[in-house]
């Protein structure tokens, strides 16, 4: 047959533990709906749950042993398993343990829905660097500026920086999980939970506001200060990652902003001795001003990342 009288192409065999997202004729699907279609059933979400509180364990357990093992070996080798060596340690535990999310959130939803597990990164099946790094590189300046004000208008804390040696310790070993860490909390909030609310909720409008909202309040309870101006910080940094996430059709946006957050603080927090009061714990307090700063960083930075990216944001049958 002549050159492009040939007909269509065969379409690719379909292996069908991994299927694409099915919408209605005719329905675009928005990120936080990707796993509605006519395989939903009411039970795989808590199915999913199942297999994520399961896997979660395994990998708690298995953390917590190697650690164990790692402080004997040092007892034995008469090593000081006490002060800035043992902050540094479970700062590594706590961000490793975090970054294990990302896979376990993966295969629950392989597993549960029958789904491509690449549809909990976008709307396109895959994490898309390229939204990612540029996303990254609108937020940092934003953020730089927004630390400097900080110290100038809010008086941030400043301490006795550790010492050289030990600094290099931190940012060598810190720096590299921090994106990790960052993108593990948002596959569990942003993706794993506003996807599985997104599911059983029908309503369109129902669904966005509960796959927007639980998860951001439950990311600001997680962090374990009950202070009101940590919770509100905390629930409107949730809500700006959620609307990136909708907006872009995909985590990377999200991911972007909770690393280059934590990335920024750590740096400050290394270069001024300030690491304990760096991230949030039970104890932690905040105010009205630093509130009101954070969320003229989130909501400048955000405006930067949608005006650039305001392509489609919903995936359709093709």
């Amino acid at each position: 047959m002549p050159a492009g009288l040939t007909g269509p192409a065969a379409p690719e065999p379909v292996d069908p533990r991994f299927l694409t997202p099915v919408p209605a004729a005719g329905e675009t699907l928005d990120y936080h709906r990707l796993l509605r279609g006519p395989r939903l059933r009411w039970w795989r979400p808590l199915a999913s749950l199942g297999l994520l509180l399961g896997m979660g364990t395994v990998v708690v357990v298995v953390v917590a042993l190697v650690a164990a093992v790692a402080m004997v070996a040092a007892l034995l080798l008469d090593v000081p398993v006490e002060g800035a060596g043992s902050d540094l340690a479970l700062m590594v535990v706590g961000n490793v343990l975090l970054a294990a999310l990302i896979p376990v959130v993966l295969l629950a939803t392989r597993r549960a829905h029958g789904v491509r597990p690449g549809y909990v990164s976008s709307v396109t099946g895959r994490f898309r660097f390229r939204v990612a790094f540029e996303s990254a590189a609108l937020l940092l300046p934003v953020w730089v500026v927004g630390l400097a004000i900080g110290t100038w208008w809010l008086g941030l804390p400043v301490g006795t920086p550790m010492s050289v040696g030990l600094t290099i310790a931190y940012a060598a070993v810190t720096l590299p999980l921090t994106p990790l860490q960052a993108a593990g909390e948002e596959y569990l909030f942003r993706g794993w939970l506003a996807q599985q609310t997104g599911a059983l909720v029908g309503h369109r409008v129902a669904a966005l506001a509960a796959s927007t909202l639980l998860p951001s309040a439950l990311f600001a309870l997680a962090h374990g200060s009950l202070d009101p101006w940590i919770l509100a910080d905390l629930a409107l940094f949730g809500l700006v990652a959620a609307v990136l996430t909708w907006r872009t059709g995909g985590l990377e946006a999200a991911v972007a902003l909770h690393t280059v957050h934590n990335v920024s603080v750590l740096c400050y927090a290394l270069a001024t001795g300030t690491l304990a009061q760096a991230f949030v714990a039970e104890t932690s307090v905040g105010d009205p001003r630093t509130v009101a700063l954070s969320l003229v960083m989130q909501v400048v930075g955000a405006a930067l990342v949608l005006w650039r990216f305001r392509d489609a944001r919903t995936f359709s049958a093709r």
